[in-house]
C-alpha cells in the first residue's frame, strides 16, 4: 500500500529516531520495562516504538500493534520483518474497544493517539483494563507548547506572519477534534482520566512539545 509524501517523510524520521536511541531512552525510564513479555502499542503509526522494543526485549516477548489505517500496519510489519523479529501480531484497532481480555499485556503504549479517538475517558479506561497489576502504561500528548513551535515554523518556511500559514497550522491541529482546545491534552487532564484505574509516577513536558506520562496499573485497582 503507497504512503503518500507527509507519510513517507514521518517514516523516515521514525527510522531515525529509532536509530538515535530516542525511544529506547524513554523505554528506559520505565522500571523493570526490559522484563516486559507481553506489550500493546495502540496506534503504532510508521512502527518506531514497535521496532525499538523488539530490539530491547527480543523473542522472548510478544508485541501487539493496532492502527486504524492499514498502511501503517504493512510500514510497520515490514520493519519488524526486517529485523528478522517474528513474535508479533497486527491488526485494525479501535482504542475504544480494544478486543482483548483484561489484564493481558504488562505494558500499553498510546504515542499521539488520544487526540484523535471519540471519547478520550474511554480510550485511557481501555488501557487500563487490558493492563495486569503492576503493569505499565507510556502515553506521548501534544501540549500547547508544540503548537507555537508549529507556528515558528511555519513563520520560517514563508518568512513571514502570513494568515494562510497560521490558519493551515490551526487547521492542522484542530483535524482531530471540532474544537482546537481538544487537541490538547496536559499531564493532568490525563491523570484525570486514568482517574482510579492508574496513578502517573512520570512525567516529562518535553522541550520539544510533546509530553510523557507514564502510570502505573495498582494491585487493588479494580480497573
Amino acid at each position: 500500500m503507497a504512503l503518500n509524501g507527509e507519510q513517507i517523510g514521518y517514516a523516515a524520521t521514525s527510522r531515525q529516531m529509532v536509530e538515535s536511541g530516542y525511544y529506547t531512552r524513554i523505554l528506559d525510564k520505565i522500571p523493570d520495562v526490559r522484563k516486559c513479555r507481553d506489550v500493546l502499542e495502540v496506534g503504532v503509526g510508521p512502527g518506531g516504538w514497535l521496532l525499538a522494543l523488539a530490539r530491547m526485549l527480543g523473542e522472548n516477548a510478544h508485541l501487539v500493534g493496532g492502527d486504524i489505517a492499514e498502511e501503517w500496519l504493512c510500514v510497520t510489519g515490514e520493519r519488524l520483518a526486517e529485523e528478522g523479529f517474528k513474535s508479533f501480531q497486527l491488526m485494525i484497532l479501535d482504542a475504544q474497544a480494544l478486543p482483548f481480555a483484561a489484564e493481558s499485556f504488562d505494558l500499553v503504549i498510546s504515542s499521539l493517539v488520544l487526540p484523535y479517538v471519540g471519547d478520550e475517558k474511554q480510550a485511557c479506561g481501555e488501557l487500563a483494563r487490558v493492563l495486569r497489576p503492576g503493569g505499565k502504561a507510556l502515553v506521548l500528548y501534544h501540549s500547547p507548547k508544540h503548537l507555537f513551535r508549529r507556528l515558528f515554523r511555519a513563520k520560517l518556511k514563508t518568512r513571514l506572519y502570513s494568515l494562510a500559514g497560521i490558519v493551515s497550522t490551526l487547521l492542522y491541529f484542530a483535524l482531530g477534534r471540532k474544537l482546537l482546545k481538544n487537541t490538547f491534552q496536559t499531564a493532568s487532564r490525563l491523570e484525570s482520566a486514568f482517574l482510579g484505574k492508574c496513578s502517573a509516577f512520570y512525567k516529562d513536558s518535553g522541550e520539544n512539545g510533546i509530553g510523557t506520562i507514564c502510570f502505573v496499573k495498582g494491585e487493588a485497582s479494580g480497573a
